[in-house]
């Protein structure tokens, strides 16, 4: 088997609350006897869990679940801290492999309200000018 563990952090530029949740997806990968899971924890900058349990994905040769998507608690956030945990492991006989190729990570952002405000001005000044034509 094999395991291997690393964290990164998220943030937004400039440092604004727009993160709200995330989904982790495996997206590639291959299983002949064994498997490949992905766990994945979500904290705060003070190291506080933001989502309720921990996230998991896996698949092998009996199953497969590729897709978890969570919201946070508390949120929105600009800064978050992902700990992603792979572990692979094979079967007794010796020619089998398992292995993740590819996994997506994705994040929702809440729109700010001067973005939302510079759309309906948009959309008003549209309705205006047809109106004049």
């Amino acid at each position: 088997w094999y395991d291997l563990a690393f964290q990164f952090m998220v943030r937004t530029e400039p440092l604004e609350l727009l993160l709200s949740d995330n989904t982790l997806e495996i997206t590639g990968g291959f299983v002949a006897d064994g498997g490949a899971q992905i766990a994945e924890t979500v904290k705060d900058v003070l190291n506080n869990d933001i989502i309720t349990s921990p996230k998991f994905v896996y698949f092998n040769s009996i199953g497969s679940d590729t897709s978890d998507h969570r919201d946070f608690t508390g949120g929105p956030y600009d800064t978050i801290k992902i700990g992603k945990d792979f572990y692979l492991y094979t079967g007794a006989n010796p020619s089998s492999q398992a292995f993740v190729s590819h996994f997506d990570q994705t994040f929702s952002q809440v729109p700010e309200p001067a973005s939302i405000g510079l759309m309906l001005l948009g959309a008003a000044g549209m309705v205006c000018s047809r109106r004049r034509r």
